[in-house]
């Protein structure tokens, strides 16, 4: 995707971003003996992590070529596959603030703080906290 123009690297990352349609790896609390290997091995934490770094890239390229609500139409339906990812929430926030809607950035720092709270899982990620910082919105609730 680094030699594509914009236009059809924004296309290529989409298309690739299209394919995560839920979590990695999802699975009962009786299919862990059989699936355990996943939490063992952090093989769902591995990529996830893979699926935020194309949505940070994707979020990057969309700004940079003015096309902001493309970057937001499908990190928004990929926040749903990864509701908990601090950098999917990131690369969200981050064209919420560039296109200046403060409030659908904090709104969205909310949800996400209340979700991790809901799931016992701490505090949002670092970048999730500066973005919130740098809206003047203060750090964690």
């Amino acid at each position: 995707m680094q030699r594509q123009e914009p236009p059809e690297a924004i296309e290529s990352y989409r298309s690739a971003l299209d394919l995560v349609t839920g979590r990695p790896f999802n699975y009962t609390n009786t299919g862990r003996a059989s699936f355990g290997w996943v939490d063992f091995e952090h093989q769902a934490t591995t990529w996830e992590g893979r699926i935020a770094g194309v949505a940070k890239a994707f979020t990057e390229l969309c700004l940079d070529n003015d096309q902001p609500d493309v970057a937001i139409a499908t990190l928004r339906r990929l926040l749903q596959a990864a509701p908990l990812n601090g950098g999917v929430v990131a690369a969200l926030m981050r064209v919420h603030i560039a296109t200046g809607d403060r409030s659908a950035a904090d709104h969205l720092y909310q949800e996400h703080a209340a979700a991790l709270d809901q799931a016992d899982l701490g505090d949002p990620d670092d970048d999730v906290v500066q973005l919130r910082l740098d809206l003047g919105g203060g750090g964690p609730p």
